[in-house]
This record gives structure tokens, sequence and C-alpha cells, in this order.
């Protein structure tokens, strides 16, 4: 197979320093730690950042996206290397940008230390992307701790653990069971992709994410509206329910006056699984009288990676 190799740091590529860790491995000194790549595999290898995932933006999605549609006829698959902390979220802007194989993997612990993930992670992702292109599948995916999921599903979940991740809405892709890699029978929904130049995202890609807690104002929703956001994901309780009884406490004036503003208002939830069912219950139902459409079984990357290139939720 032919694979080409996107860099762009992360705890798989980091080094001590009196600072903390740093990316300051290269992606070729990487390659030679995997020993899942055959004699009779072709890989090349961009460095294209060396920056911790904290420090990503979306003009860095559309960097990765571009280095890979760009060398898509050259490969069978795209293996990128990334640091966990905001993996999921350039897992999900991917899966909108491209129409390439991709698995995108990173670590915990940096290589070389005891107990890192590093070479299973390392391996992992490419095992899994021989997998899936045998089986003729295009698709992004993220690959961690032996499982495979689908790139518009899934969030990190845990700040320390090996095990760090987990699938939104929807069953693994794949995993690795008596250290032998499998696809389940799942296949990700097709997505549509965004064809957005990053010169119009700049110009229009304000949204804003509004966690509901207890006893959250109406006024701090009002004054988000007057910066005039594209859109707004709410993320409320549950299926996906917003407070209503209390006055100064009822979100739903606040979504209808979004809502005739001409801003999208889309309501989540806070549960890192399941999905949203606004339909349910009356605090969702309400919510999508007031004008909200709901965010379904997408990961909050994905919704709000869509509203930022303003596709269709």
């Amino acid at each position: 197979m032919k694979f080409l190799v996107v860099a762009t740091g992360g705890t798989i590529a980091s080094v001590p320093t009196p600072d903390g860790l740093k990316p300051g491995i290269s992606g070729k000194e990487l390659m030679s730690r995997c020993s899942e790549i055959s004699t009779d595999d072709t890989v090349d290898v961009i460095d294209i950042f060396s920056k911790d995932s904290t420090n990503m933006s979306p003009k860095d999605w559309f960097i990765i996206a571009d280095c890979i549609n760009n060398h898509a006829s050259y490969f069978d698959a795209s293996i990128v290397l990334h640091g966990t902390d905001t993996m999921s979220w350039t897992a999900a802007a991917l899966s909108f940008m491209t129409n390439s194989l991709v698995v995108m993997t990173g670590s915990m612990l940096p290589p070389g230390v005891d107990g890192s993930d590093a070479d299973d992670n390392l391996n992992d992702s490419f095992a899994f992307a021989r997998l899936l292109f045998r089986a003729g599948r295009k698709e992004v995916a993220l690959a961690f701790c032996g499982k495979l999921y689908e790139g518009t599903c899934v969030s990190k979940n845990y700040s320390h653990a090996m095990d760090s991740f987990v699938s939104w809405s929807k069953p693994l892709l794949g995993f690795k069971e008596d250290g032998k890699h499998v696809l389940s029978d799942i296949k990700p929904d097709k997505q549509d992709k965004s064809e957005i130049k990053f010169e119009d995202f700049i110009k229009e890609g304000h949204v804003a994410l509004v966690p509901v807690f207890p006893g959250i104002k109406t006024g701090y929703l009002r004054a988000l509206i007057g910066t005039n956001p594209k859109a707004i994901l709410i993320e409320g309780y549950g299926s996906a329910g917003v407070p209503f009884e209390k006055e100064d406490e009822n979100l739903l004036p606040c979504i209808e006056e979004a809502v005739k503003k001409g801003i999208i208002i889309v309501i989540g939830t806070s549960c890192p699984s399941g999905g949203a069912e606004p339909e349910v219950y009356e605090v969702g139902v309400r919510a999508l009288r007031a004008g909200a459409v709901s965010a379904g079984k997408l990961a909050r990357e994905a919704v709000m990676i869509k509203l930022m290139f303003g596709m269709p939720i």
C-alpha cells in the first residue's frame, strides 16, 4: 500500500522540556517505530506542523485537508498524527473536507516512556487503514486504544485515561481483539462535503457553543445573540431539554428572538454519548417550537463544524 503520513505534532511527537512536554519528534522518526509497515509498503511523510493540538485552529484544518487532497491521487490512505485534545475536532472537520481514506491517531504518553501507547496506536492506525482500503472504504476515522471510531461521532471523554475517546452515538467501526484487527459491520453515513474556502470561512465562521446549567440567565444568551453569530449550539440536559419555567431563566424567548434575526439555533445534549432527541420531552419540544433544530446523533464537534461551514444539520 501507499501511505501518506501527515505529522502535526501532539503528545505522540513530544519530548520533555523545562516548560513541559512539547512536540519535538519528526514524523519520519516516528515511522521508524512502526512495525506494521511492510517492505511492500510505500510511506511518504510530510511534517506540516509541530504543535500541541491545543493550538490547532480552523485554519490548520484547511492546511491538513489541502495536504491530503493535493496528494490523494498518489496514495491509498493518509495517516494523520495529531494531539489528542483536539483530534476529534480535526477528524470531524476532515470528514466534511475530503473524499480520501484518512485514519487519525495520537497518544496519551510520548514514545519511549514507560507504559506509552504511542507505538500501539501508530501500528493500529496502519492496520485499520489497510483493512479499510481492502474493503474499498473511503472515510475519515480515528484509531485509538485498539478501537476505530467514525470521524463525526467521536469525542475525547477522559483527560488522562489511555482509552480516552468515546463514540457519541454510533457503534465502533472496528476494534482489535486478541491482537487481531477487524472491521465491524457498521459503515458511516455518507457525509456531504463542504466546498467553503478559508477566506469565506473567516468571514462566515462565527458560531457559538452554550452549555445549559442550573441557574443560567437569559441575559447571558441575549448578550451572545447581540454579537450576531451565524449559529448557536445550545447544549441542554439529557435528551436535549432547556429550562423555561422561571422567567429570568426561560431560554425560549431568546431562541425565538435569535431565529427571527436569522441566527440558527441548534439544540444538542451535554451528555457525552447517545445524541439529542428534543422531541421526547416537553422541555425539548418547546425549544423546537420556538424555532430550534435538533443536533441529532452528531457529536458536538461535528455539529459545530457543520455550522461553521454553513452546512445544514
